[in-house]
């Protein structure tokens, strides 16, 4: 008998045609509400810009620039000797053992755990640390938890703050729904926030004028936002440099192609002496 295929209850949501998507998760746990725990993977949501290319050397030698551990007392110390202290006091310093230091380490029960809702219009977004996550369903089976709840916070047009342990930190986050997708945001501190400096004001009246101006210019470039003409260049137009430097640095030493001579006409060579 011919096996007939049944279709899937939900079509996976394709990923934005112009984006590279996401390969490979860095975290995996549950999210987590009083009554509700629903398995996702995080995925980065921003590439993190790479390290320069460029490197440290001695002006006029060429020769790369070595940082090497060194004691004042005993010299350069290898990596097994070197340890962890914490200065209290004026030279004075507490050594601490890794397993000191192991007991500080909330414990990581892989949960994001959501404790409030808020509307995004009050939010303070100095809070945002700059790194972002996608979360997705951690099996087949977290799919329909997951685009419920996906679904019931867009549709209750609000954000969720909680906590999660990432990297031996516990560390502040937002999760936010849109398009049917669910964006986590890891916060600062509260505590590292600071205030706006203090600068002296203008009266409105005195600011009219050029406050209508402004609006005139602002209306003109009012419109939606074209990402795909902001890029950061910096390494093409480094590595163009590179590329014509190094050409202009071989170009006196390129090999020439042997010239062949060509015999005058009417004239032949001596005969060699013997």
């Amino acid at each position: 008998m011919p096996t007939t295929k049944t279709k899937p209850k939900t079509r996976p949501r394709a990923p934005s045609p112009e984006l590279r998507p996401a390969s490979r998760s860095s975290w995996s746990g549950q999210l987590k509400l009083p009554d509700f725990h629903l398995p996702v993977k995080a995925y980065p949501a921003v590439v993190v810009s790479r390290t320069s290319p460029l490197c440290q050397i001695h002006a006029g030698c060429g020769e790369p620039i070595e940082y090497q551990k060194h004691c004042p007392i005993h010299g350069r110390v290898p990596a097994a000797e070197i340890a962890k202290a914490y200065p209290y006091a004026a030279g004075n310093r507490l050594p601490l053992q890794e397993s000191d230091l192991a007991r500080l380490a909330p414990a990581d029960e892989k949960t994001i755990a959501l404790e409030q809702f808020v509307t995004p219009d009050p939010f303070d977004w100095t809070l945002f640390s700059g790194r972002s996550y996608y979360l997705a369903p951690a099996h087949p089976a977290a799919g329909l938890p997951f685009q419920a709840f996906t679904a019931a916070l867009e549709k209750a047009k609000v954000w969720g703050v909680g906590q999660m342990v990432l990297s031996g930190r516990r560390q502040l986050l937002a999760v936010s729904a849109c398009d049917q997708q669910l964006l986590l945001y890891l916060l600062h501190w509260p505590a590292q926030r600071r205030g706006c400096p203090a600068f002296p004001s203008v009266a409105n009246a005195d600011a009219l004028p050029l406050v209508r101006a402004l609006e005139k210019t602002i209306g003109k470039a009012k419109g939606p936002v074209r990402w795909e003409q902001y890029a950061d260049d910096w390494d093409q137009r480094l590595s163009s440099l590179v590329q014509s430097m190094v050409a202009a640095l071989t170009a006196p030493f390129a090999k020439k192609k042997p010239s062949r001579r060509r015999a005058t006409p009417g004239r032949t060579r001596p005969a060699a002496s013997k």
